[in-house]
């Protein structure tokens, strides 16, 4: 099996721990979500390193004390995908769900930049998923 299927597949095995355990009477939903602060650094950390040319997987976080972040995104593990900028531009509404950020992306060899919704959850490490990953990783549950 290759790094990318295999990282995948702990991402995804460690979102279905997290989110069976949301479901757990005797834990809060609230020990799974990431503070917003750490949540929005996770997610800056994990497409700073997209932006230097590193492969999505663990990454260890500039702050001292902070927890390693998982980087989930399809875009980016298919490898097609160049990130030349990137922008948070602002914390959506979560109502209750983990922190979500709407980011725009600027590819290397598009014009126009996007914007999607990176999702945070998770604790040691912080798992950063892209809305669509983290829309078919949650899928049914």
């Amino acid at each position: 099996m290759n790094g990318k299927r295999t990282s995948g597949c702990v991402a995804a095995w460690l979102l279905m721990a997290a989110v069976a355990c949301l479901g757990c009477r005797s834990r809060s939903t609230k020990e799974y979500m990431p503070q917003d602060a750490a949540a929005k650094n996770a997610v800056v950390t994990a497409l700073a390193a997209w932006q230097a040319g590193k492969p999505p997987g663990v990454f260890e976080p500039d702050q001292p004390d902070a927890p390693q972040v998982q980087a989930v995104d399809s875009e980016w593990s298919g490898g097609t995908k160049k990130l030349a900028q990137f922008e948070v531009v602002e914390q959506l509404p979560s109502a209750g769900g983990p922190p979500k950020f709407k980011v725009r992306l600027k590819y290397s060899d598009l014009p126009d930049a996007i914007e999607v919704t990176y999702y945070v959850v998770g604790k040691k490490p912080l798992l950063v998923y892209r809305d669509m990953d983290f829309e078919s990783q949650t899928k049914g549950m």
